[in-house]
């Protein structure tokens, strides 16, 4: 009886113990249970795929108790090497919360758990949990055609920031083929092509993502029938004393023709079929008027042939169609514009209205829808001169139906901060720019020496240069890549100036992209000298 009475003693203190501490209730476990967290994180995955060179976003959604506001806190835990992770808006005082996971290109594949922990002042933390797999990148194969008379005598790739290759050449079928496999995100193609006959040799480098380099070809139709050239005679007929004419064909190869003096000779013609655009215009008190067209398509004359003359008296001259030009944007700069038409054989001047450079309202001449092909194109380009911001811009459209149009000019091009550095006896120039909105197809740096017959040019994407952090040119030193001749390269000790171009709008970048209608591009330019290193 006495040790049942200290159990049943015993058992009482125990229980009231636990009901003065909250730590049991009837029956319970007398070691208590945690409350639950205060905030809760969910993802929408639980599994993120990334491959290397790569980043992902990563969407959290975040809840927190009833009534409650304050500010939350996310940390990322467990990100393995070579993988960061960043929180946007952190602390995050919304309900949803964006972490973008950013692998590089190093990184070792693999699965990692990743841990999300979301802490707040008086909140008990909450975390989620999700598998990031980190998957190399498949080599990605890149091929630059050129047609063969077009292709550059040397090409060299970089794949990421390594160190360049030479590329070798594919002959066959009149295209010449150059191809690298690139394992990164980024890279660069540098080309080298004799122009002038050979008395200038332009060095060109491409930076930009492995898709986007396929652009440093050219297959152009025009282009690549403009490396077989001839000759071609005409006369226009039917000029009053006060017209004149301009004859355009070709790849923009125009002339002027008098009534005094009606006959013509263009040379430098391509060899396939063209088209011929004759425009009379007369001068008028309010400037030059277009008033007439002749528009011959698919010539095949031969080499130094005469041309049946073009009558513009007679019944094959018909009437321009005209609108409304409104520029924006141009500030003190006084504007040239003229017009262009693309065919699938040449690209055709119209006359410039120069008279009208300080008017921002002008008429425009344009030929008549009804005279287009299916796949005709005109285009409205605009210039400035007399910059008085010390650029040069220009603004292009795209269009068909001749009709009342405004276009703007862009900003003009912020000065770079330019330097140079010598490397053995090379001379390396850099150009970088601060970022410009509306400029989002790529920037082009031009540098020359008088005293050396070498042009090196270098091309950075929008794309490439937000990887890189910023549009940064520095000229590669390619002295070491095979088959680089030292006579390829800007000499130390010699002057050197260069010239930036920015380049924005919907034209696609690249010599073999086709615009479409409405299509858009616009340009500013800036000169300057290279300091010395």
């Amino acid at each position: 009886m006495r040790i049942s009475r200290v159990r049943r003693w015993k058992a009482a203190w125990t229980s009231a113990l636990g009901l003065l501490l909250g730590l049991g209730g009837c029956g319970g476990d007398s070691t208590g249970v945690s409350a639950p967290p205060d905030v809760q994180l969910t993802v929408a995955s639980r599994t993120v795929a990334i491959v290397a060179g790569e980043e992902e976003a990563v969407h959290v959604t975040i809840r927190r108790p009833d009534g409650v506001t304050s500010a939350v806190t996310l940390e990322v835990l467990g990100t393995p090497a070579g993988v960061t992770a960043e929180v946007a808006m952190n602390p995050v005082l919304t309900d949803t919360a964006t972490v973008t996971l950013h692998v590089e290109d190093g990184a070792a594949s693999g699965s990692y758990p990743i841990t999300l922990r979301g802490s707040g002042a008086g909140l008990h933390a909450g975390v989620a949990t999700l598998e990031l797999q980190v998957m190399l990148r498949r080599e990605l194969a890149v091929t630059i055609p050129y047609c063969t008379g077009l292709a550059p005598i040397w090409v060299a790739f970089q794949d990421g920031d390594g160190s360049w290759s030479r590329g070798d050449a594919e002959v066959g079928d009149g295209i010449t083929t150059f191809r690298h496999a690139f394992s990164a995100d980024h890279g660069a193609v540098a080309t080298v092509v004799p122009i002038l006959n050979g008395a200038i040799t332009l060095v060109s480098v491409l930076y930009g993502e492995p898709d986007e380099l396929v652009n440093a070809g050219d297959t152009t139709s025009i282009d690549c029938t403009a490396v077989a050239s001839r000759t071609l005679r005409g006369t226009v007929a039917g000029l009053h004393q006060d017209e004149k004419a301009l004859v355009s064909t070709g790849l923009l190869l125009r002339t002027s023709v008098l009534s005094t003096a009606p006959d013509f000779f263009l040379s430098g013609i391509p060899a396939s079929p063209q088209d011929m655009l004759v425009s009379r215009e007369v001068d008028d008190a309010n400037g030059p008027l277009v008033n007439g067209f002749i528009l011959r398509r698919n010539l095949e004359a031969p080499d130094g042939a005469a041309l049946p003359p073009f009558d513009v008296s007679s019944m094959e001259l018909f009437a321009p169609a005209t609108a409304t030009l409104s520029i924006l944007g141009a500030g003190t700069d006084d504007v040239l514009s003229l017009t262009e038409l693309h065919t699938a054989n040449s690209r055709l001047t119209l006359p410039l209205l120069a008279d009208h450079a300080d008017a921002m309202t002008r008429p425009y001449y344009a030929l008549p829808a009804g005279r287009l092909l299916p796949g005709d194109l005109q285009l409205l380009h605009l210039s400035t001169t007399a910059s008085s911001a010390g650029t040069d811009r220009t603004t292009d459209m795209y269009f068909r139906t001749p009709e009342d149009r405004t276009m703007a000019f862009g900003d003009p091009l912020a000065p770079p901060t330019v330097g140079a550095t010598v490397s053995g006896s090379s001379l390396l120039p850099r150009v970088t720019f601060v970022q410009q909105a509306g400029y989002n197809q790529a920037t082009t740096v031009l540098f020359e020496q008088a005293a050396v017959p070498i042009l090196v040019q270098l091309t950075m994407t929008e794309a490439y240069a937000g990887r890189a952090g910023g549009y940064s040119l520095a000229t590669p030193d390619l002295a070491a890549v095979a088959g680089f001749d030292p006579a390829w390269r800007l000499r130390p000790g010699s002057a050197a100036t260069w010239t930036a171009t920015r380049t924005g709008g919907t034209i696609p970048f690249g010599r073999n992209q086709r615009p479409a209608e409405g299509a858009v591009q616009r340009t500013a330019s800036r000169q300057g000298t290279v300091p010395v290193p």
